[in-house]
């Protein structure tokens, strides 16, 4: 089990969206996902903030969560985050979390 401030490598996942563009392909965006379904508070939030911290310019965030994380949405708003958020069938949520900076 990772303790909380260490690099989220086992809950995050890298990859890049390649897009045909006119017959070649184009390098689009980095996005990252993290799952913290099921982890007691602090630690979503925690885990969340710290993926945000290291977040490159112009890649995007994939949350997956069993809750919604308004105190997130706050900390986002400050940070000039933009967000879209996504109720699932099985009721749990998918922020996507872009950077634009």
């Amino acid at each position: 089990m990772q303790t909380t401030g260490q690099h989220c490598a086992a809950a995050c996942r890298q990859s890049k969206r390649i897009i045909p563009v006119h017959g070649k392909e184009k390098l689009m965006k980095i996005t990252k996902e993290i799952d913290v379904r099921g982890l007691p508070p602090p630690v979503p939030f925690e885990k969340i903030v710290h993926a945000l911290k290291i977040l490159p310019a112009g890649a995007e965030l994939t949350v997956l969560i069993h809750r919604e994380p308004y105190p997130l949405y706050d900390v986002m708003r400050a940070s000039g985050f933009v967000w879209k958020t996504q109720i699932l069938a099985d009721d749990n949520i998918r922020i996507i979390i872009s950077n634009p900076a």
